[in-house]
């Protein structure tokens, strides 16, 4: 065998005989395909048993808001306004351009304010910002010998617009105010607007409503804007809570939708509500150099030294009998706190004169007074 084939031959038959048997070729009907291979379905997936959802934990009713705290008496004013700074109001007032926004007889301004936060204030006070009240000149004087022009403005506060007459107050006289600057004469009493306050019983402040302040003149001498002081003005976010009737006559309409027909929405009226607190604390005045006789013209000087804190303003004061006091003169609102009363605005005969002050909580302080025999 080996001799025949030699070792190649050996080989090959080792070969085949290791190689696997062939496959058997696939019987193929006439005219028909192969039938594709039968699939057994899978059983049926058995059904997850439903799982109980846990039960939802009871909701925590909301939390209450905190209650009001009551202020210090040693913390500021709280100040009801459209704006959140009193010093935003810096138009029409000062001079120049005002917009048509005088306070007379036949203008009446009608202010919506928030109500008042809690109710432990113990005071209240309403108040706007005036300036450019106006000059007339003197029957038979020369051109540049001018006063003011006087006359009454009234404010009223209310949980609706409509204000009973039981609720209307004084809040500014027009000679009082800072004056409207005039381009020929010089005229003394010209400067910024201020504002001015006057209480109310704190009753009349809603805590759970609306306030509404309505600004007004009784006072026929202030016709038309010739001779009216001017309300100043703030920039407005054009909300409806402002508006002015032009169509009054010394009293605000008695209907509360005349009140509140023409809106203003181009400026926020200075009209704001001040509450405090009672505080004993006081401006401190004394007289630095308390005269004992009056000038070689009939004049009198009051020289004052004011201290506190937050001191707004100070002024003259003179008494016939030292019980009941009349403010003269016009206040001044930084140091030095120097005030000379002419002739004409001192009482005859025997009187005593001081120098008072006020802060931001509106409590006074007085001097010492200094008396006199005689004036005029």
């Amino acid at each position: 065998m080996t001799g025949r084939f030699g070792a190649a031959g050996l080989c090959l038959l080792a070969w085949a005989c290791a190689a696997p048997a062939p496959r058997p070729a696939p019987k193929f009907s006439l005219g028909r395909p192969p039938a594709p291979p039968v699939k057994t379905p899978a059983p049926p997936a058995k059904p997850k048993p439903p799982v109980a959802k846990p039960a939802p934990a009871p909701t925590a009713p909301p939390p209450e808001p905190p209650a009001p705290v009551a202020p210090s008496p040693t913390d500021a004013p709280f100040l009801l306004s459209a704006r959140a700074s009193l010093a935003d109001y810096r138009f029409f007032a000062n001079g120049g351009f005002d917009a048509g926004w005088n306070v007379g007889y036949h203008t009446c301004w009608v202010i919506k304010l928030p109500p008042a936060p809690g109710a432990f204030w113990t005071r209240a006070f309403v108040g706007a910002k005036l300036g450019a009240a106006k000059t007339t000149a003197l029957p038979g004087r020369p051109g540049w010998d001018q006063e003011p022009v006087t006359g009454e403005i009234h404010v009223a506060v209310a949980s609706q617009p409509s204000w009973p007459v039981n609720r209307r107050r004084l809040l500014a006289r027009a000679e009082d105010l800072p004056l409207a600057g005039n381009p020929t004469y010089p005229l003394d009493g010209v400067g910024e607007a201020r504002w001015v306050w006057t209480e109310i019983p704190v009753t009349e402040v809603s805590m759970s409503s609306p306030n509404y302040v309505v600004l007004f003149s009784p006072d026929e001498r202030l016709k038309g804007a010739g001779r009216s002081p001017v309300l100043a003005g703030a920039a407005s976010d054009n909300r409806p809570n402002a508006w002015l009737n032009t169509q009054v006559s010394g009293q605000p309409p008695l209907i509360s939708s005349e009140a509140t027909r023409t809106p203003v929405g181009v400026r926020e009226p200075a009209v704001a509500i001040k509450l405090v607190m009672d505080r004993s604390e006081a401006p401190a005045v004394t007289l630095r150099r308390a005269p004992d006789r009056l000038a070689a013209n009939g004049s009198l000087t009051l020289d004052a030294a004011v201290s506190g804190v937050d001191v707004e303003s100070a002024w003259a004061e003179v008494s016939p009998d030292g019980r009941v006091w009349r403010r003269v003169g016009r206040p001044a609102h930084g140091a030095p706190y120097v005030f000379t009363l002419t002739r004409d605005q001192l009482p005859k005969g025997p009187f005593q004169a001081r120098v008072a002050a006020k802060d931001q909580w509106e409590s006074v302080g007085a001097s010492p007074p200094a008396v006199f025999k005689g004036g005029k």
